[in-house]
């Protein structure tokens, strides 16, 4: 009974929710921004791509996030289940349009930037892929938290590529992405140390179960430190 009264809930709580953003008359581009943020993570996705287009054609100079927010869209139609091949590279190639559109507007736009690296990669444009890979490091190289996310997803792209099998360079990024988490960690305050575990601990779990498998098959005392170098997270 429990259970069934709490969905009930969060399903009347949806559609409050879905009546308050449909009240909303403000045309702004923050507003649709949101409305289509919220329709997007409602799964509702022809709603988000009618507002945000609808957007894009009033603004005159529409904000680099619009373009971004309706790039997800894309992404996520990309993803939905059941789709074919041709829809599927299609959404993709639209996503990485939108991608675009919002670096014109700002070039250091670091989600468009992971995001559209990573599209090119499933598309196996990897020559593309690795060279937007390659500046999403150079854009973030002073922030570490995003630093992480772009070598584990570099390391990933040259591993896929690679028939699924960890590469020397892809390994030098996973161990980096630990090394960057680590110094993170011994570098911050008391109060943040938590959050940095949290936050990083999938990508450098990830990390570690990659280079376990890179060093099976070529031996090397690095492994020594890697393995101390986890244990020191203390997750």
């Amino acid at each position: 009974m429990y259970l069934g009264s709490s969905t009930c809930q969060d399903s009347s709580a949806k559609k409050e929710a879905a009546k308050h953003i449909e009240s909303v008359h403000q045309n702004t581009c923050s507003m649709v921004i949101k409305k289509g943020r919220f329709y997007r993570l409602a799964k509702d996705y022809t709603k988000a791509l009618e507002v945000l287009m609808k957007g894009e054609s009033e603004f005159s100079s529409p904000r680099s996030e619009l373009f971004f927010q309706t790039s997800l869209v894309y992404e996520a139609l990309a993803k939905l289940p059941r789709v074919d091949q041709t829809t599927k590279k299609n959404n993709l190639e639209k996503h990485i349009a939108y991608c675009n559109k919002c670096l014109e507007l700002e070039p250091q736009h670091f989600p468009a930037l992971l995001k559209k690296a990573r599209a090119l990669g499933q598309l196996k444009r990897n020559d593309a892929a690795e060279k937007v890979f390659r500046e999403a490091m150079r854009v973030v190289k002073a922030r570490p938290k995003n630093f992480v996310q772009v070598q584990y997803w570099f390391a990933e792209h040259l591993t896929f590529r690679n028939r699924k099998q960890v590469t020397p360079e892809a390994a030098e990024l996973y161990q980096g992405a630990m090394s960057t988490t680590l110094s993170m960690i011994q570098n911050a305050d008391d109060f943040a140390i938590d959050d940095i575990k949290e936050s990083m601990k999938w990508f450098v779990t990830n990390s570690k179960k990659k280079l376990d498998e890179f060093y099976q098959g070529n031996p090397s005392s690095n492994i020594v430190h890697i393995e101390r170098m986890f244990a020191s997270f203390h997750f």
